[in-house]
């Protein structure tokens, strides 16, 4: 068992020369629905898609690729409409791929990947929603938790806070930590990816406010060995950064954080950390656009290439790093919309394929191999 409470409560764009893609195909959703998160399979034969549908109800469906008729269906959770709790659902598969964890508000759900039947459910508070899921190497299922007392409708929501922990259950499904408060977040920040379990299951890493002093904290673990640290942001970057994204490499060696640009002439920033040594490695600024921010990154399996969005009221850029040459892909890009699907950035584990989300319908982008 891994004991981790004590390290996390001490301290509380233009295209360069990939031609990496060749071609995209679109699964639909069922009309009218709003895509929440996908996750595929380890043997990259089937994605795992949830969404919301007009009435209220939390679907999961399993769809084979690259055929897209789906598998099975299974109604998650009822979100009424008006509910102020996010609307957020986080998958996880089990590293042998029998398993598919799929979380909802004040629940998880442990599914059967081959018939979508319940193993499972994980009760949380009714006020509680998932932010992460991962299975980790020898121990069982982590999630990163949010926490209010009161869920304010989004547009009030501005200035509050949700209290952030985490929780270890093993296979038996019971818990084998308690719950371990890391800070807090800003509602209107919790849809971002601020949490990643590192592929092998080997690595955690999360981003978090302060609770008493409000800056942010980066929190690195080694899961399994139960080495880590928590460095103040503003330190480990060189200056004040507001974060918006983050992942870890798949071995969990390193991390890469998009960073909020809210400035006229201030391009969205990528910054790559090697965890080790604790130091900024490389920086890169995927647009040549301002007042943009980076809401979603995703490392190919290899290592080699990182998946990118940005986004801003009036544009939509999904892109690919060349993490070697520092040199860029576009693969969508939108001026004047914010059209791109650019929501659930997840490579296939060939790394052949990246899938994203857009409105009513996944969207699998081929990547071609590195010369």
């Amino acid at each position: 068992m891994v004991h981790v409470r004590v390290l996390f409560i001490v301290i509380l764009c233009s295209a360069v020369g990939l031609s990496a893609v060749t071609a995209h195909r679109t699964i639909p959703l069922p009309e009218g629905v709003q895509g929440l998160g996908l996750a595929w399979t380890p043997d990259g034969k089937a994605i795992a898609v949830t969404y919301l549908d007009g009435a209220g109800g939390l679907w999961a469906r399993l769809l084979p690729f690259p055929g897209g008729e789906p598998r099975w269906e299974v109604r998650l959770a009822e979100m009424p409409v008006g509910n102020p709790v996010p609307p957020i659902s986080r998958l996880a598969f089990s590293r042998d791929g029998e398993l598919l964890a799929a979380g909802a508000p004040g629940r998880i759900r442990i599914l059967a990947t081959r018939d979508g039947a319940l193993i499972e459910t994980l009760r949380l508070d009714p006020d509680t929603v998932p932010l992460e899921l991962g299975f980790i190497s020898g121990e069982g299922l982590l999630a990163v938790l949010a926490y209010s007392r009161r869920w304010p409708v989004p547009p009030l929501a501005t200035g509050m806070n949700a209290t952030v922990s985490f929780q270890i259950w093993n296979r038996k499904w019971e818990l084998s930590e308690e719950p371990v408060v890391i800070g807090e977040r800003p509602i209107t920040a919790l849809s971002g990816r601020l949490d990643a379990v590192s592929r092998d299951g080997r690595a955690f890493a999360s981003v978090n406010l302060h609770p008493e002093e409000g800056r942010w904290l980066f929190g690195f673990l080694g899961l399994g060995h139960g080495g880590g640290r928590v460095r103040y942001l503003a330190e480990l970057l060189g200056e004040p950064a507001e974060p918006s994204a983050l992942a870890l490499s798949p071995d969990g060696r390193e991390a890469v954080l998009g960073l909020v640009t809210r400035h006229p002439g201030k391009v969205p920033l990528i910054k790559r950390i090697e965890l080790a040594a604790g130091e900024v490695v490389e920086t890169y600024l995927p647009r040549d656009v301002g007042r943009c921010h980076i809401i979603g990154l995703d490392y190919s399996p290899n290592g080699e290439l990182l998946a990118f969005a940005a986004r801003a009221e009036a544009c939509s850029h999904l892109g690919l790093i060349d993490l070697p040459t520092s040199t860029r892909e576009v693969l969508c890009q939108e001026e004047e919309k914010a059209s791109c699907p650019i929501s659930s950035l997840s490579y296939s584990p060939s790394g052949n394929f990246l899938a994203t989300l857009g409105p009513g319908e996944v969207v699998v982008w081929r990547i071609a191999p590195r010369d």
